[in-house]
């Protein structure tokens, strides 16, 4: 039982991690017409910026692997996420297709330096438990990639701006109204 538990702690950030990789990229693609409509792009000039994402990513992936050389994955895939998340609520606020396609070019690249540090850390989760474990990783992507587009596809047709689907809202604390007391109506002290 306890060996269980040990593969579960040991393959569960991964996985998670691989699940979060699918998740970006299906939300993405789910919200793609909605960015392309805000922008008025002809299905061309799509295209064209449809290839920031490959070209960032084959672009950070040797830096990464570079980098990997001194970091520990950990650190690496941490970083490319930190940067993964902030990079695909700015193709909401792009106003040409030169700035969508360095917005998605970041995005890529943050996604690549994600896959490489990621995928270096899966191989070595798998070589400690010795069993084959990356089918399962990939396919946490996979799912990821399916939930992401179903989601972004009920808030598309949900009529939520991709905006708002690509920002999280953080609830803030609310403030007591003025001349009332946030624990009026409490009963004893400290409550």
């Amino acid at each position: 039982m306890a060996d269980r538990w040990a593969s579960l702690a040991a393959r569960a950030p991964v996985t998670i991690v691989f699940g979060v990789l699918g998740l970006s990229s299906g939300t993405w693609a789910a919200r793609i017409p909605a960015i392309k409509t805000a922008l008025g792009l002809s299905p061309g000039v799509l295209g064209l910026t449809l290839l920031g994402p490959a070209l960032g990513s084959v672009l950070a992936m040797p830096v990464a692997g570079a980098i990997l050389a001194t970091v520990p994955p950990r650190r690496v895939v941490q970083c490319g996420l930190l940067f993964l998340a902030g990079m695909l609520p700015l193709t909401t606020v792009v106003s040409s297709p030169w700035q969508l396609f360095a917005v998605l070019a970041g995005w890529g690249a943050g996604l690549g330096v994600v896959d490489v540090g990621i995928n270096i850390e899966g191989a070595a989760v798998q070589d400690r438990l010795g069993r084959r474990t990356m089918s399962g990783f990939h396919a946490a992507y996979s799912v990821g990639g399916l939930v992401g587009a179903g989601l972004g596809g009920i808030a598309a047709a949900s009529g939520v701006t991709a905006r708002a689907d690509f920002i999280p809202r953080i609830p803030s604390p609310s403030r007591p109204r003025r001349g009332r007391r946030r624990d009026a109506g409490r009963s004893g002290p400290g409550c």
